[in-house]
């Protein structure tokens, strides 16, 4: 109980607050890039489906690949010895951004091609009978489809924020630069300090429930 009312104590603290926005800033970028990528990606394989059969069994095998291995893979790619390694961006927030980008990018995909998929065969063929071109076609199948849009970010979103092992590799969990809070509890539960770990929990359990309810309304208003 006393280390409970410590915890609260310590959500006053600005340092706290600092890893939080932190966190949300790096995790919501990463989502949105992921979402950009993504969305055209999958109006390429729902417009050539048979020939995008391929890709889908892709997307769904790379929604297991653990993060912390996407991020060893990540981590070589940035280091001074990989090929990406002269943009210096390794233990920095962009190659966190990116990393967790890449890590949702599957998952947001996949979602979508599952939603617009449902949408598309209710209004594909009357739209086409009507005459609407390609271009008309996507424009209003992403209308219909704005709260399957809007579950894939919550989704992808919620996948990002709750991410450490990726975090930690590419980031390096270096304080006041890409400590976010995954990373600051795993390394505050190791050293003992179990008040603002618990802290940290409380603040990533209120956005998780926060994300979930958003994502069931979202869900609900689109069933």
């Amino acid at each position: 109980m006393e280390i409970l009312r410590s915890a609260v104590k310590l959500l006053g603290q600005a340092a706290t607050w600092e890893i939080v926005f932190l966190s949300f800033r790096i995790s919501l970028l990463a989502t949105i890039l992921s979402f950009l990528v993504s969305l055209p990606v999958t109006l390429f394989i729902l417009n050539r489906l048979k020939k995008g059969k391929i890709l889908i069994s892709f997307f769904q095998a790379f929604l297991f690949i653990p993060s912390v291995t996407l991020g060893l893979l990540l981590y070589l790619s940035l280091s001074r010895r990989g090929f990406l390694g002269f943009l210096g961006l390794l233990y920095t927030p962009k190659a966190m951004v990116l990393g967790q980008a890449i890590l949702i990018f599957p998952l947001i995909t996949v979602f979508l091609l599952n939603g617009l998929k449902e949408i598309s065969g209710k209004v594909r063929d009357t739209l086409l009978t009507l005459g609407a071109s390609s271009l008309q076609y996507n424009a209003l199948l992403l209308r219909e489809a704005k709260f399957c849009l809007a579950s894939s970010f919550i989704v992808g979103l919620s996948r990002a924020i709750g991410e450490t092992g990726l975090a930690m590799v590419v980031g390096g969990n270096i304080k006041g630069e890409t400590r976010v809070i995954t990373t600051a509890i795993a390394l505050d539960t190791m050293r003992g300090d179990f008040e603002i770990a618990l802290a940290l929990g409380l603040i990533l359990l209120t956005a998780a429930l926060f994300l979930n309810l958003s994502f069931q309304i979202v869900e609900h208003r689109w069933r």
